[in-house]
């Protein structure tokens, strides 16, 4: 099934137009390609919120809302801080260190969700944590997240309760 319609079939049609991205500028600000379906659902949805709960972030911010850069190096930033303190707390390196976490999305309990930079972007398994519990999916962030939403994954990191039979993306 071709990308755009493996997150129509999950998430709806996209509705209102997203905002362009010059894609060669962020992947050389960030220093790294970025995935397909990542592109794929920011070419094609404005906003996305799963639920109220999951959020993933657009390479590009808006007035009140940060972009992929700054959301990652924040996280990124307090992961360094944390890991200090705690180095064996955390079982991967962290972005830009070779096969480090880059974060790309968050849930409201403050789930990080994170690329593990490994190979081809396409390829990247997605982690989750709550930086007391670690979780990895070794598949992509569309199979993971197309995954959770139809119930065939379940991430233990999360909710009993999310999704549910309602759930929205906005």
């Amino acid at each position: 099934m071709p990308v755009l319609d493996s997150w129509k079939a999950v998430l709806g049609e996209a509705g209102e137009p997203a905002p362009e991205v010059d894609w060669a500028a962020v992947e050389s600000d960030l220093g790294t390609a970025l995935p397909t379906d990542y592109r794929v659902l920011v070419d094609n949805y404005r906003v996305l919120n799963i639920g109220d709960f999951l959020s993933v972030f657009r390479p590009v911010g808006g007035e009140d809302e940060f972009s992929l850069r700054e959301f990652a190096d924040q996280t990124l930033t307090n992961f360094r801080g944390l890991r200090e303190d705690l180095p064996s707390d955390f079982p991967h390196p962290l972005y830009p260190e070779p096969g480090g976490l880059l974060p790309w999305g968050v849930t409201d309990n403050n789930d990080f969700l994170c690329w593990l930079v490994q190979g081809e972007p396409d390829q990247w398994p997605v982690v989750v944590t709550d930086v007391g519990n670690w979780w990895t999916h070794h598949g992509n962030m569309q199979s993971f997240l197309v995954g959770v939403l139809t119930g065939d994954v379940r991430c233990p990191i999360f909710p009993d309760d999310f999704p549910d039979e309602n759930y929205v993306q906005s």
